[in-house]
């Protein structure tokens, strides 16, 4: 199986921090929670846009459904929720896991008291 390793140094992390990625997996979304949530958002949203386009560009669906299955959408921060929802918006109708992902969102949102209007306006299914 390939593994991609990302290293990020220079943030206030321990230095090179170092992750292992398994492509199509769901573990990079646990790695920019991580990361999302020690300070490090614009490395988070970068390392969601990043894997998500990959996986779209080679028409790989089925594992962009697995990781919208496999997200522990209660466990994520709202700037990681709305970035997997937005960066699977181009392809939502070709992702049947999207539409119970959004409302997963939806609940977690109305829970946390974070939904404010419009939020998710254009990225339902």
């Amino acid at each position: 199986m390939l593994v991609k390793k990302l290293r990020f140094a220079g943030w206030d992390m321990a230095p090179s921090t170092t992750a292992v990625i398994k492509p199509g997996h769901a573990s990079f979304i646990i790695f920019a929670n991580k990361l999302d949530r020690s300070g490090h958002s614009d490395a988070s949203l970068d390392l969601i846009y990043d894997e998500i386009d990959e996986l779209l560009r080679a028409q790989r669906f089925a594992d962009i459904d697995e990781i919208l299955r496999e997200a522990a959408v209660p466990n994520c921060s709202t700037d990681v929720l709305l970035a997997i929802l937005t960066a699977t918006a181009p392809a939502k109708s070709r992702l049947a896991a999207r539409s119970d992902f959004f409302q997963q969102v939806k609940s977690v949102l109305d829970t946390r008291d974070e939904k404010e209007p419009g939020l998710l306006d254009g990225l339902e299914q």
